[in-house]
C-alpha cells in the first residue's frame, strides 16, 4: 500500500532548521576543500615569474640622456617557507581623564603569503 503525501507536511519541511544547517554544513565543507586544491594546485603546478622592467637613466653634461632599460626576473616565493618577522610597537590610550594606558610592545613570529 502507498504511503499518503500530505502536501501541508511538505511545505512546513521547508521551514525546518535542520536540513538547511546541514545543507550550509555540507556547501562549507565544499568551499574548503576547493580552496585547500586551488591553493596546493597554484602553489605546485603554476609556474608563475613575474618580469620588472627598470630603467637606469644618465643625463651627462650637454643634456644627452642615456636611457638603459634592466630587466629583472623575480623568482617566485613558495608558500610553505614562512617569511620571520618582527615588530615593535608603542601605544597610549585613555578611556577616562584618570585612567590611562601607556605601553611599548614587540612581537615576533612568522608569515606564510599565499
Amino acid at each position: 500500500m502507498a504511503e499518503k503525501v500530505d502536501i501541508k507536511s511538505w511545505f512546513s519541511s521547508f521551514f525546518q532548521v535542520v536540513p538547511w544547517l546541514k545543507n550550509i554544513r555540507f556547501i562549507a565543507g565544499t568551499v574548503i576543500i576547493a580552496f585547500i586544491g586551488l591553493t596546493i594546485y597554484r602553489a605546485y603546478f603554476v609556474k608563475t615569474t613575474q618580469q620588472t622592467q627598470h630603467a637606469d637613466i644618465t643625463v651627462q653634461s650637454g643634456g644627452h640622456i642615456t636611457y638603459a632599460p634592466v630587466q629583472k626576473t623575480e623568482k617566485e616565493k613558495k608558500w610553505y617557507i614562512p617569511s620571520p618577522f618582527v615588530e615593535i610597537y608603542v601605544f597610549s590610550e585613555s578611556d577616562t581623564e584618570y585612567r590611562s594606558r601607556n605601553g611599548a610592545g614587540i612581537r615576533a613570529g612568522a608569515r606564510w603569503e599565499f
